[in-house]
């Protein structure tokens, strides 16, 4: 709805299922009867227009999720009810082929019965992303943080296990000489951070993959 010339609101209301992958159903450390996910989500949010070719925006909503995939002690398990409540606020600016924008996101997600984290979903989330795109031509360098998470712990007197939050920086360009040809490269993680991003056991964690570069081409017609 239009407030104002400049400002605007809205809301969203969303339902969602997902079934069990083969991966999550037989792999080494899947279930076999996991049932398949169900979702109610609620959002509202306000969106701004200010001088300077600045925007920015806010929203805040709750996601309501039966039955939710996660993982405990290396093996996959449903959880009967979970909710994350959550928001983002976003800041864009756009002067002729330059752009800028910074997105903030905070979520909280609980289990409803235990009333506890869940494990592996960091809290805060931070990306700054910046660049220069002409329509034929474009490169952007995008900057992403993430928190902290808390992880299962190795017994049930043991203190639950943390994963350190990290910072990674991603690098993309194009090149579209027609309109129905598009060339494009990536690189995440361009300067090889190694960080921690799962808690395996026994003092042990899943690292990063590292640097990883793809290029390609897009066709249309």
């Amino acid at each position: 709805y239009q407030l104002f010339p400049l400002t605007s609101i809205y809301t969203n209301i969303g339902t969602a299922f997902r079934s069990p992958t083969l991966n999550e159903l037989y792999s080494a450390y899947g279930n076999p009867d996991l049932k398949p996910e169900e979702s109610t989500s609620y959002e509202i949010g306000l969106d701004q227009k200010l001088n300077y070719n600045i925007n920015l925006g806010l929203s805040i909503y709750r996601n309501q999720v039966d039955n939710l995939i996660s993982s405990k002690a290396g093996k996959l398990e449903n959880i009967k009810k979970a909710t994350f409540t959550g928001g983002e606020a976003s800041f864009k600016w756009q002067q002729n082929e330059l752009f800028l924008s910074t997105t903030y996101a905070y979520v909280q997600a609980k289990d409803d019965e235990t009333k506890k984290d869940l494990t592996r979903r960091p809290r805060q989330s931070l990306t700054l992303t910046t660049g220069w795109d002409d329509g034929e031509y474009g490169v952007s360098a995008s900057v992403v943080a993430k928190s902290d998470s808390k992880d299962f712990a190795d017994t049930a007197t043991a203190p639950q296990t943390i994963t350190p939050g990290y910072v990674s920086t991603n690098v993309n360009v194009y090149w579209q000489p027609i309109p129905m040809i598009k060339l494009f490269a990536n690189i995440e993680n361009i300067g090889d951070v190694n960080y921690k991003t799962a808690y395996n056991g026994n003092g042990v964690y899943y690292i990063n993959g590292g640097r990883q570069a793809t290029a390609g081409v897009t066709f249309r017609y």
